[in-house]
């Protein structure tokens, strides 16, 4: 978090609390640091990294309209 509030790493902020670093700028700046560390390992974003991140981030909504949609079957029914 230093290094993002000194401008170092890019950094993105979501719902203006948290914040998120994309791995590729990271890596960068690790290599930067270090150039003899290089990593060979090409890592990416996959769909399982990008699927808990979309549920860390929106869990109390899917929780809660799932609520809401039970509640609403409960009524009607």
């Amino acid at each position: 978090m230093d290094l993002a509030e000194q401008g170092r790493i890019p950094a993105y902020k979501i719902a203006g609390v948290y914040l998120r670093f994309r791995r590729e700028q990271v890596e960068l700046y690790k290599q930067s640091l270090d150039p003899a560390k290089v990593s060979a390992r090409n890592d990416i974003y996959t769909f399982r990294d990008k699927a808990a991140d979309f549920f860390y981030y929106n869990d109390f909504y899917i929780l809660s309209a799932l609520i809401v949609v039970l509640m609403l079957l409960f009524i009607f029914r």
